[in-house]
């Protein structure tokens, strides 16, 4: 569009519907991108990108239980996985009352401008929100009892929902430049990120409560063939009024970040050497307003990269790269859980090894190996001496 056709525009649009034979059962999928690139000259450009998608399901079926044997007794030690009921295949446990929800738009702007043969800049920022909804999804069993032929559902049925908003803004200048025969290449970062969660969690309870107690147990046909009668279902949505708060955490997370990097190349980019170093300063603000606790922190991080590429003969190069790196915990960390002497997970990364060519490049090969490193991973485990779970 526009003189000389310096404005180009690309638009996409879908819709995705699914059916089932499963009773009750929706899903279906909306989504959209457009982009729009203008020329202001050949040495600078802006793209504007917007991207929307929604995915919607109710009433989700659920896969063949597994054949569950308890010989008789009351104890499950005994119990044994006899095979797979395949006739319940598609069973609707949920009902009407069920859905699952995810939606997410995104818009990033980036304007490129090279200022001089020399020197390129680049500006971009971006800001995304997105919601994922829930409710009764958690009640379905993946067991049935040939014995009893009873199927017995999840005792509370749950909401849950994460909010989320963030964004950031990144703008990289980099420079080309000889100082005799040798070719450099300086990177130089300044970025700002920003990362915004909600997430509050309910189970129903009281009078609600009381009425799914008794109808969550539905029998099933001798011949594991279906249900026998109608499967009783919930019969309203979340009754706000008696429901029972579970989890209600708000968290921010802000992070302020540099990087510088340089290249060098010698002897007509035979020999190739890189190293660079980033600097991140990030805020942890964490609100958990079921147990009324605040928790503020903040710490430095400071993370090397360096490696180095020789061509040994024409089409083969041996390489060797070192990196560290941190990652920030946004997504599962509560102000409950972090003590005085919290800490990122960290990692360290070592890769060497020979990239090569045959029959002038049509056909190429990679042969590496390498080592990673990486400390205060979050895990679960199992207490040796109660036999629990240990989450986190």
């Amino acid at each position: 569009f526009g003189p000389n056709g310096r404005t180009k525009v690309l638009a996409v649009m879908g819709y995705y519907d699914r059916g089932s034979d499963t009773p009750l059962e929706e899903a279906n999928t909306r989504e959209g991108y457009l982009a729009i690139q203008h020329d202001f000259s050949k040495k600078s450009n802006f793209l504007f990108q917007a991207e929307y998608m929604t995915k919607t399901q109710e009433a989700g079926g659920t896969s063949a239980p597994l054949i569950l044997t308890d010989n008789g007794t009351t104890t499950n030690t005994d119990d044994k996985i006899v095979g797979i009921a395949k006739g319940l295949d598609g069973l609707q446990q949920r009902g009407p009352f069920s859905y699952l929800t995810r939606n997410i738009k995104s818009f990033t702007g980036t304007y490129t401008n090279r200022l001089t043969q020399n020197l390129n800049f680049r500006v971009s920022g971006n800001y995304y929100h997105a919601e994922n909804e829930n409710f009764n999804q958690n009640v379905t069993t993946g067991q049935v009892n040939p014995r009893t032929l009873v199927m017995t559902r999840g005792a509370t049925p749950e909401y849950g929902a994460i909010f989320e908003d963030g964004g950031g803004v990144q703008a990289d200048l980099l420079g080309t430049y000889f100082i005799g025969k040798v070719e450099n290449r300086t990177l130089f970062t300044l970025e700002f990120n920003d990362y915004y969660r909600d997430d509050p969690a309910a189970q129903i309870g009281g009078a609600q409560l009381a009425g799914w107690t008794p109808i969550r147990s539905f029998r099933v046909l001798p011949d594991l063939s279906g249900p026998d009668g109608e499967i009783p279902y919930l019969n309203s949505d979340l009754d706000l009024s008696t429901a029972i708060l579970r989890r209600d955490n708000k968290n921010r997370n802000s992070i302020w970040g540099t990087l510088v990097r340089h290249q060098a190349s010698f002897w007509n980019s035979r020999l190739m050497l890189f190293g660079g170093a980033r600097l991140d300063y990030v805020i942890y603000r964490l609100r958990d307003r079921q147990n009324n606790r605040q928790n503020r922190f903040t710490f430095t991080e400071v993370t090397p990269n360096l490696g180095a590429s020789f061509k040994v003969v024409p089409g083969w190069h041996a390489f060797v790269n070192y990196s560290e790196g941190f990652f920030p915990n946004t997504q599962s960390i509560t102000a409950a859980q972090v003590a005085s002497n919290y800490d990122s997970e960290r990692a360290q990364g070592l890769e060497y090894g020979f990239k090569g060519a045959f029959m002038e490049e049509r056909l190429t090969f990679t042969l590496n190996a390498y080592r990673i490193e990486r400390q205060n991973v979050r895990v679960d485990d199992i207490d040796p001496v109660t036999g629990l779970q240990v989450v986190n």
